[in-house]
């Protein structure tokens, strides 16, 4: 027997891709750039959500930094785009900076824990802000001869495929053993139970209990789990 709560939100997820499906169709409804931006801005801002989504609702740290790392890696895609490259090969390489800087800079900042975590993210993303404004005040203009060429439908289909993949990896992640290991390893850290329903892939809906004292979130790993299951 499905649990309500695994119905709710595989009901949720499609209901977004669906959304996000008729979304395709935008602009050869309504072909105006104001328009097409506007929705270029809220499917970025999809995607943004998901990923802070996983560190801050399954890994339970807040980053408040978490705009360094985007910029990042619009900054390298707008210098290669603008040098010629081609946009995919200029966002993808974007991209694998970005992801480049955040594990080098999570090494260090996964060390710490709480508010202290948040603030050095903070202060991460305002001194990337400082150092690029300074030293590339040009940076929010574009080349003539790039505005020129500027075609906004195909990065918005781009947006589109991302928002729905971001939508499509959390879904997945909250069914995995991934997914239970961050909860469990959030759950650690707070005195507290969380109830989890996750699905393998045979089929078995399990609702799953972490239970941890003061000694367990200190950081002495015993804690009592208890599964209840049923199957379909």
């Amino acid at each position: 027997m499905r649990s309500p709560g695994g119905n709710t939100e595989r009901a949720w997820t499609l209901g977004i891709l669906l959304a996000l499906g008729l979304l395709a169709f935008l602009p050869l409804l309504a072909p105006r750039d104001d328009v097409l931006n506007f929705v270029f801005l809220v499917l970025l801002s999809i995607t943004l959500a998901q990923s802070w989504n996983i560190i801050a609702g399954y890994a339970g740290q807040v980053n408040l930094g978490h705009a360094a790392f985007f910029g990042l890696g619009a900054l390298t895609a707008r210098t290669l785009w603008i040098a010629g490259t081609p946009v995919v090969v200029a966002m993808a390489a974007g991209a694998a900076v970005a992801t480049a800087f955040a594990l080098l800079i999570g090494a260090a900042a996964f060390r710490l824990r709480g508010a202290y975590f948040a603030i050095g993210t903070l202060a991460l993303g305002e001194i990337l802000r400082t150092t690029v404004g300074n030293a590339l005040p040009e940076i929010s203009t574009l080349p003539a001869a790039s505005i020129g060429a500027y075609r906004l439908a195909p990065r918005y289909y781009l947006a589109l495929a991302l928002a729905a993949l971001s939508v499509l990896a959390v879904a997945g992640l909250a069914r995995s053993r991934l997914g239970l290991g961050m909860v469990r390893k959030l759950v650690a850290l707070h005195d507290g139970t969380i109830e989890l329903e996750t699905q393998d892939g045979r089929g078995t809906t399990f609702t799953v209990f972490f239970d941890t004292d003061i000694e367990d979130a200190q950081g002495t790993g015993r804690g009592d789990e208890t599964h209840r299951g049923e199957t379909e």
